[in-house]
């Protein structure tokens, strides 16, 4: 078939065909008319009869539209595959209230219209609308006004997308459900490895009945599909705090073959020092964090979970991959580099948006999440929060310069169980170890714990042991609040050591403690 032509037009043979594959997912509606224009764009007889009779007249076929949002406002834009940019009319630019946004062009667009003859130029333009396709995706789209009877035609500038559905310009379909971004989830296996192999584990009625349940889901979004792999990873169900059952995926054994990636996670600790002149806060989750990025299409065939109902193979980045929070946290990186540390803070899915004032907090808050609409990435509204001077973030109550832990960690330490095995120990120490910061003289108060941990040392919890253990848990519900530090003032650190350990403390004016540490001196 013809390429498009130089000036981005296509022959009336590819129109037909792309018309055609338009519809598969794209609905008729014929839009009533809100203006009278006196000037119609593109051929302007010819959409003019077009408007009155609802055809096109050269391929006999319905006109197309798609509903499309913005703001408040809905109205049913016009698909043009011979129009090469896309319209707005001044009447409709008005009623959604862009009038603010238009800016005059510095150079002008000649349009030239289909009789050949007729030219016309157009000085003014609305760059970047946030629209929503329903049912699809919000997308940014860019404008040039011009009074016609259709409130919106979307021409060629939109079609040649490769977001879409059908990708006019480059002649294809694409049936994938996430945008396709520049980082995918790579899954390179060491040298000379072979499949694992392991057993379904069983699983009750109420199991089998929500496993059925959800692989439906799954399939009906596009995130899986069915798989022939060798490999096939066994799936469990993890109860969450609401008695709902959580799928998982048991990859340990992939994850061994796994060539781990160096990319770094943040430091939590570093990220909370970022507030100290904030006065106002908002959280934004992003929904299905980590399946809004695709598996690397040779890669796939490795993230092959069986059930008794089959194998399946993920189009979306699961949980549970060795390399899946450097990924994701890669990503989020990558698109919002130039906002991190200056008034946003990403700790993968999470976001808080922090500022000195509510003036810019708003704009800051605006930027973010244009920003998000530009990369299409999705936040979760239920679990947002927005313009608070106080609220939880990555396992801290954060208010106005200072932090404290959360109250229901504080609780879960408080009646922790006495450790009974290695693990125990392991899971315990990982919670209080992060809030490790609370606490004096930490290291020397957990080292009998710390040596538990590891598989070398026989599990033998006595006396010392014991008392380490209950000092913690004292030591954690006496946990002060901290001041977040402030690197613009003057500060001052106290310090200490001994052959044993370092003790220090950083303490800014008006000498508010905001960091409690110790580190233990290894043997020679």
């Amino acid at each position: 078939m013809d390429a498009p032509s130089p000036d981005g037009r296509l022959s009336k043979p590819h129109r037909n065909m792309l018309m055609t594959q338009l519809r598969d997912y794209l609905h008729t509606a014929i839009p009533s008319p809100l203006m009278d224009a006196r000037v119609k764009v593109v051929d302007l007889h010819k959409i003019d009869r077009e408007f009155k009779t609802q055809r096109y007249d050269d391929i006999d076929a319905p006109l197309l539209y798609i509903r499309i949002y913005i703001g408040e406002a809905t109205s049913n834009a016009l698909i043009d595959c011979g129009a090469t940019h896309n319209y707005i009319s001044q009447d409709f630019m008005v009623c959604v209230g862009l009038g603010p946004r238009v800016r005059r062009k510095s150079q002008p667009t000649q349009v030239t219209l289909a009789d050949c003859h007729t030219h016309k130029s157009i000085d003014r333009c609305i760059d970047s609308v946030p629209v929503y396709f329903a049912p699809h995706a919000s997308e940014i789209v860019s404008f040039n006004i011009l009074d016609t009877q259709f409130d919106m035609i979307l021409g060629m500038s939109w079609l040649r997308s490769e977001d879409h559905p059908v990708n006019f310009y480059c002649r294809t379909v694409h049936h994938g459900v996430v945008p396709d971004r520049p980082i995918r989830n790579e899954i390179i296996l060491e040298a000379g490895v072979v499949p694992p192999r392991s057993c379904i584990y069983r699983m009750s009625e109420e199991e089998l009945s929500v496993l059925r349940a959800q692989l439906d889901d799954l399939l009906a979004k596009g995130w899986i599909r069915p798989s022939s792999s060798p490999y096939g990873a066994p799936v469990l169900f993890v109860r969450k705090k609401n008695n709902d059952l959580r799928l998982c995926i048991d990859y340990r054994k992939l994850k061994a073959q796994t060539v781990k990636n160096v990319g770094p996670l943040p430091r939590i600790d570093d990220l909370l020092e970022r507030l100290g002149c904030a006065k106002f806060f908002s959280k934004l989750d992003l929904k299905s964090g980590y399946h809004q990025l695709q598996i690397r299409q040779e890669d796939r065939y490795k993230t092959t979970f069986k059930t008794r109902y089959g194998h399946s193979e993920w189009l979306v980045m699961p949980f549970g991959l060795t390399n899946a929070p450097t990924t994701f946290q890669a990503a989020m990186t990558t698109k919002f580099l130039h906002m991190l540390d200056r008034f946003v803070l990403i700790y993968l899915d999470d976001f808080l948006v922090y500022s000195r004032s509510l003036d810019e907090h708003v704009e800051h808050l605006r930027t973010v999440l244009d920003r998000l609409l530009q990369t299409k990435y999705k936040a979760n509204r239920n679990k947002c929060e927005f313009t608070r001077q106080e609220l939880e973030y990555l396992g801290h109550f954060v208010m106005l310069q200072s932090i404290s832990p959360l109250v229901d960690k504080i609780d879960a330490i408080r009646v922790w169980p006495e450790p009974t095995n290695t693990m125990e120990v392991r899971s315990l120490m990982g919670l209080v170890g992060y809030y490790q910061r609370f606490i004096t003289r930490y290291s020397r108060i957990a080292a009998p714990l710390t040596r538990l941990q590891s598989p070398k040392v026989p599990f033998v919890f006595d006396d010392d042991v014991h008392r380490s253990f209950q000092a913690l848990k004292t030591a954690k519900l006496m946990a002060p609040v901290l001041s977040i530090y402030n690197p613009t003032l003057p500060t001052r650190v106290t310090t200490d050591a001994s052959g044993y350990g370092i003790g220090a403390q950083r303490r800014p004016p008006p000498l508010r403690l905001c960091m409690l540490g110790d580190w233990r001196i290894p043997p020679v």
